[in-house]
């Protein structure tokens, strides 16, 4: 029945990209893969004080700060780094990155870090994050982890450094948007998987249905 077939064939290819709505970002940088003019993979960038543009949707990797008593951040953009490409590298005595971007309340933010010594920090907040601050630290050191945050009232900033005092890290994803954000793991979810083979499976059904071969005597 072709009919019957097109129908399995449409729900297959639907439950197979059902992981793929899209979300509102309000900030997001990608694997860091928006080079700064000027600024070749492996070079390092040294800064004593607020450096950067604060554009908000997919900002640029050079938004950083020094520490608040004068100390230095130095990024350094990697090509590759623990199994993944266009990867931020940070030491800082106490500074890190920022954006600002367009505010809403109620969003979720995560950022994928790699720490190899002291803490990294990452916050969403307002009024120079003076208000309405919500912040996760680091609690692995010599692997990926992913820092969620969820904040329920208004924010328009955000920022991820060295605290408290010196620290060298790794970044590779930042994202804020108003979905909640998957947990990272090094392979797709349990639920992600069954909708995947549930998919693919309905679509090999569909494929192998066969309308009966009609014979002449």
């Amino acid at each position: 029945m072709v009919g019957l077939r097109k129908i399995l064939l449409a729900l297959g290819v639907a439950s197979a990209m059902a992981g793929a709505a899209n979300a509102a970002e309000y900030a997001a940088n990608g694997k860091f893969d928006t080079l700064a003019p000027g600024v070749a993979y492996g070079d390092d960038v040294t800064v004593t004080s607020d450096y950067g543009n604060a554009a908000a949707n997919a900002f640029p990797i050079y938004n950083f700060y020094g520490s608040s008593s004068g100390g230095t951040t130095v990024t350094e953009l990697l090509s590759s780094f623990s199994g993944r490409s266009n990867i931020l590298h940070i030491t800082s005595d106490g500074g890190g990155i920022f954006q600002m971007y367009s505010g809403a309340a109620g969003l979720y933010g995560y950022a994928d870090v790699f720490v190899v010594s002291g803490a990294a920090r990452f916050y969403m907040c307002s009024g120079y994050c003076g208000v309405n601050n919500y912040n996760i630290g680091s609690t692995v050191t010599g692997a990926w982890q992913r820092l969620n945050l969820t904040a329920p009232g208004f924010t328009d900033e955000l920022s991820l450094y060295a605290t408290p005092g010196a620290a060298e890290f790794y970044v590779d994803t930042i994202s804020i948007s108003n979905e909640r954000p998957p947990v990272l793991s090094p392979a797709p979810e349990a639920a992600t998987w069954l909708m995947m083979i549930f998919g693919f499976a309905t679509i090999g059904a569909a494929l192998r249905r066969r309308d009966p071969v009609c014979s002449v005597a």
